[in-house]
């Protein structure tokens, strides 16, 4: 999680000049610091680095669409703005992608399991976030139906 945060920042200020709007918005936000990332890094489980440079790429588009039709520094990232570039870049994960994740931590717990205790079970955690559940059948039918068997 936190480096999904600091990856997060580092996108989002990547060649940004101290001049630059985005990062003037940024700082409005208090966005320049690792602290405003780690609430929606919590979101990001089982994120690629792509997928991750997705949702960046989203929110820098939404705010500068923001930008354009207010033209106002002053913009305001809200959790509705975080939250629907965090669908944008969810699209990626598909239950192929997932698939390959689930491979990738049987592989390398094979081989390098000693190596890399804490980081495949933190992954088995995140990748368990996205486990289905199956819920139980319900019968179909209407409770009167119930009442009319057991006067017969």
């Amino acid at each position: 999680m936190k480096e999904r945060a600091e990856l997060l920042l580092y996108y989002m200020t990547e060649n940004l000049s101290d001049e630059a709007l985005l990062l003037q918005i940024l700082t409005h936000n208090k966005a320049h610091q690792l602290p405003f990332w780690t609430g929606i890094s919590k979101k990001m489980q089982a994120f690629s680095n792509t997928m991750v440079i997705d949702f960046t790429q989203s929110l820098k588009k939404r705010i500068r669409n923001i930008y354009l039709k207010d033209s106002e520094k002053t913009i305001k990232i809200t959790q509705k703005i975080l939250d629907a570039s965090l669908r944008d870049a969810s699209s990626k994960l598909t239950a192929t992608y997932l698939d390959q994740i689930q491979q990738f931590i049987f592989d390398v717990s094979l081989n390098n399991y000693e190596d890399f205790t804490q980081r495949i079970e933190a992954l088995k955690i995140e990748l368990d976030h996205y486990k289905l559940v199956a819920e139980p059948k319900k019968p179909i039918g209407f409770s009167h139906n119930d009442d009319q068997k057991a006067k017969k």
